[in-house]
């Protein structure tokens, strides 16, 4: 209802502003729901499922000691490794070499409590007595079944002209 001079009152444009912060905070409410109407109900179950479904991103560090015994290697998971804020393959150990993996990329088994992590790596770069390179998961049992990512491998290589042991970080990101 507009005044003597055309606009609306100002009594009336206050009102107006009630009743739009009142609806949008009731729109609000209504979306929010308790669970209690059939498509709240739904809502809820499907953002469940979905949140359950949605791969988990998680950092991976990866700590092994090496005995590099010529065609089949082994070593040990050394405390320190991780996979996001957990351990990672407490008292795990490993084996592997130059397996059925393309070109130079080298093979290893990673065995842990809970299942096998199987990885691919290239020691590309090599500095002294340093190599590195990227790796990459090949396949996994257990608790790795579902696990793919990837990331980047250091080794740092024993004492004497043909060392027989040494020490790997693998470094990434996978998703389970």
């Amino acid at each position: 209802m507009l005044d003597r001079s055309g606009r609306v009152p100002r009594h009336r444009r206050r009102s107006g502003r009630l009743v739009l912060a009142l609806t949008v905070t009731a729109a609000g409410l209504a979306a929010c729901g308790e669970g209690d109407t059939p498509g709240s109900e739904a809502q809820t179950a499907g953002s469940a499922t979905s949140a359950r479904a949605a791969p988990m991103r998680q950092k991976i560090l990866i700590k092994t000691d090496a005995k590099l015994l010529g065609t089949v290697d082994t070593g040990r998971v050394l405390t320190g490794s991780t996979l996001g804020d957990a351990p990672f393959c407490p008292g795990g150990t490993w084996s592997g070499g130059h397996g059925n993996l393309d070109d130079n990329w080298l093979d290893k088994n990673i065995k842990c409590p809970d299942g096998t992590l199987r990885i691919g790596f290239d020691p590309r770069t090599s500095k002294g007595r340093t190599d590195s390179g990227p790796w990459k998961i090949i396949s996994g049992t257990g608790a790795f079944k579902t696990m793919r990512g990837s990331g980047q491998m250091k080794m740092k290589f024993g004492a004497g002209e043909q060392p027989t042991e040494g020490h790997e970080t693998f470094t990434g990101t996978v998703v389970r």
